[in-house]
């Protein structure tokens, strides 16, 4: 079984994600396809090692990782 996760905010990735995969891998038959966490931009890096023992993969997408908000001025127009 091929697990993929969506882990968004403070401890969804290792005290949920990591854990809940961790506990199918235990449960099923070993696979070829790689289990994937979604929305990964907030994490612990400590994190990490976890992921790596667990051959999971961060699937991140750029439109999710919030970007300081410029507001235009009279020096510096919205383009």
């Amino acid at each position: 079984m091929t697990v993929h996760l969506h882990a968004i905010g403070d401890g969804a990735l290792s005290m949920m994600a990591l854990d809940a995969m961790e506990k199918a891998n235990a449960q099923t038959d070993p696979h070829d396809l790689r289990d994937a966490i979604a929305h990964l931009e907030v994490m612990d890096h400590a994190d990490i090692p976890h992921m790596a023992k667990l051959g999971v993969v961060a699937s991140t997408d750029p439109y999710w990782i919030p970007l300081p908000v410029i507001t235009p001025s009279p020096t510096r127009p919205m383009r």
